[in-house]
């Protein structure tokens, strides 16, 4: 697993247009085998709800609060890191990336081999909290503590289809399945 970047100076969140936004950080690359920092914009559109980002730019805490009615927590044994974002809206939903999958089918995306794969490894279920994430994070049953203590209904991943109604008690039932 690589590792993330880290959240590199940015500035504010600042609207550019109705509807669009824009925030200027820092890039970090490497090319040949010299280090190469230079400026990145990132834009957000929000599109009647619907927020599409566009060369992202990771955010410090600071810049994640400026998100209304949302906040970002940390997997506290997770390495690399990993966390979610928790928006109060909607009677509470949690936004994941790998510690959360909700691939309750195998879509047109997987190969036929990595399909296979994922249905013998019982990954495609839903609200999966995977033992190969767990092992690979170091995250443990505990780590899920404070995200069993909000209040939430839906649940939306990088991984699979949108958990809607229903995200808590799966999300609960996939945390008491953890071994340690």
């Amino acid at each position: 697993m690589s590792k993330y970047s880290p959240a590199w100076p940015h500035g504010d969140i600042i609207k550019a247009f109705e509807n669009v936004y824009v925030v200027r950080g820092s890039n970090i690359t490497y090319f040949a085998d010299t280090r190469i920092q230079h400026s990145r914009n990132m834009t957000i559109i929000n599109s009647n709800g619907d927020l599409t980002l566009i060369n992202t730019v990771r955010l410090n805490e600071e810049g994640l609060r400026a998100i209304k009615n949302s906040h970002f927590f940390m997997f506290k044994n997770s390495s690399p890191a990993e966390g979610f974002i928790y928006m109060n809206n909607q009677e509470g939903i949690i936004i994941t990336c790998d510690s959360i999958k909700n691939w309750v089918e195998i879509d047109q995306y997987f190969s036929e081999d990595t399909a296979k794969m994922a249905i013998s490894q019982g990954e495609i279920t839903k609200a999966r909290i995977s033992p190969i994430w767990l092992n690979a994070t170091g995250v443990h049953k505990a780590d899920f503590d404070y995200l069993l203590h909000l209040q939430f209904k839906h649940l939306i991943s990088a991984h699979g289809d949108v958990l809607k109604n229903t995200a808590y008690e799966d999300v609960k039932n996939s945390v008491e399945q953890i071994n340690k």
